[in-house]
């Protein structure tokens, strides 16, 4: 549907010449290579097909786009992020200062090759060099399409074919790519355009019709932006810092014609009470802990509200369940409480974020769930006690669901047993250190999985026929399967034609490796992850690691696991598949990028609890967060 790298014209000779002078190893000098020209003439473009193809070069590489006046501690923060996607996921950078980013920065590339560590002074100096790029924010796609439908900018057309508003949004995203008015981002491996940025030039405009319009009133730490025919109502109020929003007080005091807030953690101390709106649609306090605000969650007012996004509230109100119009609600897997009465929620169609505690009855939320039957999205996390049979019947009567992920941190239970997925299932996740299934194959055999593009398991163990079934999903993109205990499918052989749309397969806590898969499967997999046991390597030999019928590979991330009390006797037979690793990456067309890692067990029954909750649970295609300054233009757009 869109423009691929490969099908990209006329970009041959500059990108060959550019490769040239920053993989030369003569040019030891070289620090930065400026590309120049008008708006629009596809420098970006130029400056990303570079940066794919030399990337691998490198122990280290961070695409980052600045604006005309960059924050220099987002710029940091988005190369720590690009840096290192797992690790920075789950920190809360946001927080940190520039002296902190970069130390941090330091210390990252302190063991890196072709490395050179600046101090602050060398930081600032570089970053004011290049400080006069596009203004390229990342804006997450599903944000700005839920932002259009309770915007009300998106309806029901009777001959329009989709079966609800947010397919109907995702039309208009593609429509707006296909006319280059915004550009796609290919985050995740399914070929899903996971964010857009918006060229410089398009803002331009943007702003300047909003400001005509009084579209939007944005208070952030370098402006204050109203309209410029002084009015001093605001319908879409977004506050971004608090000495800002304090001044603007003064001219904009109505909230009643607000028709979205967003407001940041930086002017959370600012957030007004509730009943002062009349008409908001839209309630954005995602990434504020509203333990720090005076204001109370009375949601009693703003009946008319569509989305909801927050954290650090201990319990939702019980008026959140007179929101009939609410469509979306977004929560953070704390410690919040959920009142009775969700079952009255009809129009929700994505719930995330859930979660159900230890101490909690999980009966009557799982009951009024049941009854959430337009829900398209549900996130969900358990720690209860009782879990089985009501889950599953509540999850029965979801027939559209599209997306489900489950985390499962204690009780008993067997998810699989009597849940038939609905037809138009895209997205299964089902993990957590209770979260294993006993057999994988049965279910898929016995459902209509057509549409699966996305499965993250962790079997019980993992046997041949749950590989060959899961290969010949025709749609599955990204597969990652997690095994609870050691074991091996030597020997077994995937036949070809298998995995013939993959992306990315990992195969995590059995043994495997890429001799399993005959020539012509997995044709198009880029990213590949195994495990190895040193001690029980025999069922392989060091042919087995070749990978040169994988045409399309890109990235290969390899466990090799040892024994504590015989670490010594399997590190020989380490170093031995290392080397041979390397070897296959280097032969290969490719040149694939390789990481090996060495993991020490000590009770291999406990395997899976070697790898931490977030690696367990967390998804490595994540989108980095949008800036602030970002999200309530492109709305406007």
């Amino acid at each position: 549907m869109y423009t691929e790298v490969v099908d990209l014209v006329g970009v041959d000779s500059a990108r060959d010449e550019l490769i040239k002078v920053l993989s030369d190893p003569l040019e030891v000098d070289v620090k930065t290579v400026s590309i120049v020209g008008f708006g629009g003439l596809g420098k970006t473009t130029l400056a990303k097909v570079v940066y794919d193809r030399i990337k691998v070069e490198f122990d280290c590489a961070a695409f980052v786009s600045v604006s005309r006046n960059p924050d220099i501690t987002r710029i940091f923060q988005l190369i720590l992020f690009e840096f290192d996607k797992n690790r920075y996921a789950n920190t809360n950078i946001a927080l940190w200062d520039i002296k902190q980013l970069i130390d941090e920065l330091r210390g990252f590339l302190q063991d890196k090759s072709r490395k050179q560590v600046k101090t602050k002074d060398q930081w600032l100096v570089l970053l004011n060099s290049i400080g006069h790029g596009l203004k390229d924010y990342v804006i997450d796609k599903d944000w700005l399409i839920w932002r259009w439908i309770a915007e009300g900018f998106i309806q029901h057309e009777n001959t329009s074919g989709y079966d609800n508003l947010f397919e109907i949004g995702l039309s208009y995203f593609i429509e707006h790519v296909n006319r280059s008015m915004i550009q796609p981002i290919y985050i995740d491996l399914e070929r899903k355009e996971e964010a857009c940025r918006v060229h410089d030039m398009v803002l331009d405009l943007v702003r300047s019709l909003s400001s005509n319009e009084n579209f939007v009133t944005v208070w952030d730490k370098d402006e204050q932006t109203t309209s410029s025919h002084g009015m001093t109502v605001a319908r879409r109020l977004s506050i971004q810092n608090s000495s800002t929003a304090s001044q603007g007080q003064a001219t904009i005091t109505d909230m009643s014609k607000v028709r979205s807030f967003t407001i940041f953690e930086s002017a959370i101390d600012l957030m007004p009470s509730l009943t002062q709106f009349q008409v908001v649609r839209v309630l954005d306090l995602e990434g504020c802990d509203l333990r720090k605000s005076g204001s109370q969650m009375n949601l009693r007012q703003v009946g008319r509200l569509c989305q909801l996004s927050c954290r650090g509230i201990q319990e939702l109100p019980q008026t959140i369940t007179g929101l009939r119009n609410l469509m979306r609600l977004r929560l953070d897997h704390s410690d919040t409480r959920l009142p009775e009465g969700l079952d009255n929620l009809t129009s929700l169609e994505e719930l995330t974020g859930v979660s159900v505690h230890y101490d909690d009855d999980p009966t009557l939320f799982v009951k009024e769930l049941g009854h959430l039957t337009g829900l398209r999205v549900l996130e969900l996390s358990w720690s209860a006690e009782n879990f089985g049979e009501a889950l599953v019947q509540s999850l029965g009567n979801l027939r559209k669901l599209q997306s489900l992920d489950i985390r499962i941190f204690s009780g008993r239970g067997n998810l699989m047993r009597g849940w038939a997925p609905p037809p138009c299932l895209r997205r299964f996740l089902c993990l957590g250190t209770n979260g294993e299934l006993p057999t994988l194959s049965a279910w898929i055999k016995n459902s209509s999985s057509s549409l699966l593009t996305f499965v993250d398991v962790l079997i019980r163990q993992v046997c041949p026929e749950d590989l060959h079934v899961l290969g010949a999903l025709p749609s599955l993109r990204i597969v990652r399967l997690w095994s609870e205990g050691r074991h091996s499918v030597a020997g077994m052989k995937v036949k070809a034609g298998t995995f013939p749309c993959a992306r990315m397969c990992a195969f995590m806590h059995f043994a495997t490796a890429p001799s399993m898969f005959a020539p012509g499967a997995m044709p198009r997999v880029q990213h590949l992850r195994f495990t190895i046991w040193a001690w029980d390597f025999g069922g392989f030999g060091l042919d087995d690691l070749r990978m040169g019928h994988l045409p399309s590979l890109e990235e290969v991330v390899v466990g090799i696991w040892c024994r504590q009390e015989k670490e010594e006797e399997d590190m020989a037979v380490v170093e031995r598949v290392e080397a041979a690793l390397r070897q296959a990456a280097e032969d290969h067309p490719n040149r694939l990028a390789l990481d090996v890692s060495r993991k020490i067990s000590a009770d291999m029954k406990l395997l899976t609890c070697a790898f931490s909750e977030s690696q367990l649970c967390g998804s490595n295609f994540q989108v980095a967060p949008a800036s602030p300054s970002s999200r309530l233009w492109l709305a406007a757009y």
